[in-house]
């Protein structure tokens, strides 16, 4: 037992790929329960889910770099 050579295996790694699309996180919106009616409404119209329906709106505004300013209740 004494003439046991050991031998030391590399593992081969594959090289890293980069994806396609950047990775999907989760996040979570709070609505009122009237907007969300609404936003449900517009999205069944538009024959998505709503958040298929939110996913193309961010995209959209994103996209665009649209701006929105905060409404100041009177």
């Amino acid at each position: 037992m004494g003439e046991v050579l050991q031998f030391k295996f590399n593992k081969k790694r594959k090289p890293y790929r980069r994806r396609a699309r950047p990775q999907k996180i989760n996040r979570t919106f709070r609505f009122d329960q009237e907007k969300l009616a609404r936003l449900e409404e517009m999205a069944q119209r538009s024959g998505m889910t709503v958040s298929e329906y939110i996913r193309e709106l961010t995209d959209l505004a994103v996209g665009n770099n649209w701006l929105f300013n905060e409404v100041q209740n009177a």
